[in-house]
Formats: C-alpha cells, structure tokens, sequence
C-alpha cells in the first residue's frame, strides 16, 4: 500500500513538472515579447525626437541601432531562461516517472518478500509441530539405499 501510495505521489509530481516546463517555457515567450515590444516603443519615441530635432543620421542612427541590439539580447535572454527552466522542469519530470516506477518495483519487491518470509515460518512451524523426516540407511538391504523412517 505504502509503495502504490508513493508511486502516485511520484506519478502526479512528475505530471506537475511537465505543466511546469510548459508554464516555463510559454512564461519565457511572453516576457521576451514584453521587452521586444518595449524596445519597439523606446525605439518609436527616439526616432520622432531625432526627426523632430534634425537629427537623422550619425550618431543619433548608431545609439538607435545600439539600443536595439541590446534589447534583442535582453529579449533572447528571457527567452533562453524560458527554455532552461523548462529543460530543468521536464528532467525532474522524468525523474519523479523513474521514482513511481522504483516504488512500484519496491512494492512487488516487498510483498514478494513478506510472502516468502511467511511460507518459511509456516515450514519452520510444520517442522516443529511434527517432527523432520530422518533418513537413515539401511545396512545389509540388498540395494543399500536410503530409506526414511518416521
């Protein structure tokens, strides 16, 4: 009972881990996008404030182009967190599986051997009761073979 119990704990663990990796992984997705989009909008307001003062070219292009590439690591980089807490949630997954299926093996393992310790008590009780057969041989038979006695 007690193993059964704990491969299903195993088994529901390992079943919140793989929506866990999903919840990772989609949470991963929707912060990058927030940061994209973000970007997009700081990107908008520094273009309209160049054009509104003339500038639109030189150095005011390289400090837009320069923050949109650090706004597309920032946003691989939540992405990339998705994706590693979602490996890490899947492996525990697997992990708990491996545990339900050990405690399931424990179990069969554990009655098997209750049951073999109970037929041995049982035979060392027969035994008590009624005594063990001796076998003795019998000299001077013409086979000189063993024979038990009661």
């Amino acid at each position: 009972m007690q193993a059964q119990a704990q491969s299903k704990a195993a088994d529901y663990n390992s079943q919140m881990e793989k929506y866990n990796a999903q919840i990772q992984n989609q949470q991963g997705q929707v912060d990058a996008a927030n940061i994209e989009q973000q970007g997009e909008m700081i990107q908008g307001k520094a273009r309209a404030a160049a054009a509104a003062s003339g500038l639109m070219g030189g150095s005011s292009t390289d400090i837009q182009y320069n923050d949109l590439v650090q706004n597309d690591k920032a946003a691989l980089a939540i992405r990339y967190r998705g994706q590693i807490g979602a490996y890490n949630a899947e492996n525990q997954s697997t992990l708990d599986s491996m545990q339900a299926s050990s405690a399931q093996t424990a179990g069969m393992i554990g009655g098997g051997s209750a049951l073999l310790s109970g037929l041995g008590k049982a035979a060392g009780q027969y035994q008590s009761s009624f005594g063990q057969p001796s076998v003795q041989p019998v000299f001077g038979s013409t086979t000189d073979t063993a024979q038990p006695t009661f």
